[in-house]
């Protein structure tokens, strides 16, 4: 289990230190996609189990996926929505150079 332990200090540094860079500025990425980021869907996904048990519902299988599938699916919505700002950037710029 020490060896995974280093592994998860490196993707923990990464994604703070990305979190950091788009609330500093030091991307082109405005301040804003900060809500899109990894590890606010990790944190709400994550949480979501919990609040529900926490309410009395049982538990379930979607639980389990929003539990363990957290990253993955955090890490699509951060893609895609750069995505989606990158294209829209392309698109303002070739509208400016018009």
């Amino acid at each position: 289990m020490p060896a995974m332990l280093i592994a998860y200090a490196g993707i923990v540094l990464l994604l703070i230190v990305g979190a950091l860079a788009v609330l500093t500025k030091k991307t082109v990425l405005p301040q804003w996609m900060f809500a899109c980021h990894t590890i606010i869907f990790q944190i709400i996904f994550v949480l979501i189990p919990d609040i529900r048990q926490a309410l009395g519902a049982g538990i379930s299988t979607w639980d389990f996926v929003l539990s363990q599938g957290s990253g993955n699916a955090a890490l699509c919505i951060w893609m895609i929505s750069n995505a989606v700002w990158a294209g829209r950037q392309i698109k303002r710029i070739k509208g400016e150079m018009n």
